[in-house]
């Protein structure tokens, strides 16, 4: 059985936490529930956003930057591909409190 890389485990965890309502698409922005997306190009198709070319992937936990990363609103999972970086955001109590009221 093929287990899964440990940056898709990462990425994974990190997104499951995430509320994401529909989609709202601004120029070179685009927003899924708390999950910002920029990139040269996007397309939706159903609760698929496909984001290509120099795409940041955001929330207020971390900062992804990939080649491409395709976003599955319905689960809250991306599959990031291409030269892929993440940054993990320091936790404050405002960050703290905010994931407390989420899960709520």
């Amino acid at each position: 059985m093929k287990r899964p890389s440990m940056k898709r485990a990462l990425l994974l965890f990190l997104l499951a936490s995430l509320v994401t309502p529909a989609v709202a698409q601004n120029g070179g922005n685009v927003e899924v529930g708390r999950v910002s997306f920029e990139a040269l190009s996007q397309q939706t198709e159903g609760s698929l956003l496909r984001c290509r070319g120099d795409v940041e992937m955001a929330t207020h936990s971390f900062v992804l930057r990939a080649d491409e990363v395709d976003y599955h609103s319905d689960t809250g999972t991306a599959e990031a591909r291409g030269s892929v970086w993440i940054q993990l955001l320091p936790v404050t109590p405002k960050t703290a409190s905010d994931r407390r009221q989420q899960h709520q």
